[in-house]
């Protein structure tokens, strides 16, 4: 039988965690204290049995539950582990967020400090970064166009600093090709 939303908002806690289904392998968990959590039990093609968290209610309500339910579903049809895939999506989240602008540049700053480079260089180099931190330091490396570099350094082309656009590109595509480099 399918669950609706006010059989579910009707749910109350007990001692110990049970579980409500739905259809299809799309259950609901509810825990002692009171957290209502979206799971969704297959077998992948070898015949493993898995499960695979959704989120949690209400913040994922139950049309939205049964979306990713059949999304996974498509999932495995073409082969694919949905469990597998949600881990590899948030190893490479992880992954991007390390390799940022800001900290590729900042990293290598540092090895230019170690290096011996001159205090003016990496001075320097620091101020570049600064002047397109704001636009780029974000952003994983992987994921800037060049588009958006030129937008960072057209305000000062617009200030006929073309010296200073220069460089500040020059900057930003040394960073480009060592950050494209480390992944």
């Amino acid at each position: 039988m399918s669950l609706t939303d006010s059989a579910i908002r009707a749910l109350r806690p007990r001692e110990r965690s049970f579980k409500v289904s739905d259809e299809k392998g799309l259950y609901l968990l509810v825990t002692p204290a009171g957290g209502r959590l979206w799971k969704f039990k297959f077998r992948t093609q070898a015949g493993i049995e898995k499960k695979l968290s959704l989120g949690a209610y209400p913040n994922i309500t139950l049309k939205g539950a049964r979306e990713l339910r059949d999304r996974a579903r498509s999932q495995l049809a073409k082969g694919q582990d949905p469990a597998e895939k949600k881990r590899q999506d948030k190893r490479l989240a992880r992954i991007n967020a390390e390799n940022t602008f800001s900290a590729i540049a900042t990293s290598y700053i540092k090895k230019n400090r170690r290096d011996g480079l001159a205090e003016a260089t990496v001075r320097k180099r620091e101020w570049f970064l600064s002047l397109v931190a704001k636009s780029l330091g974000g952003r994983p490396v992987t994921e800037i166009q060049p588009h958006e570099v030129l937008d960072a350094v057209r305000p000062y082309e617009a200030a006929k600093n073309d010296e200073k656009a220069h460089r500040t590109l020059q900057f930003v595509g040394q960073e480009s090709v060592r950050g494209s480099a480390c992944t």
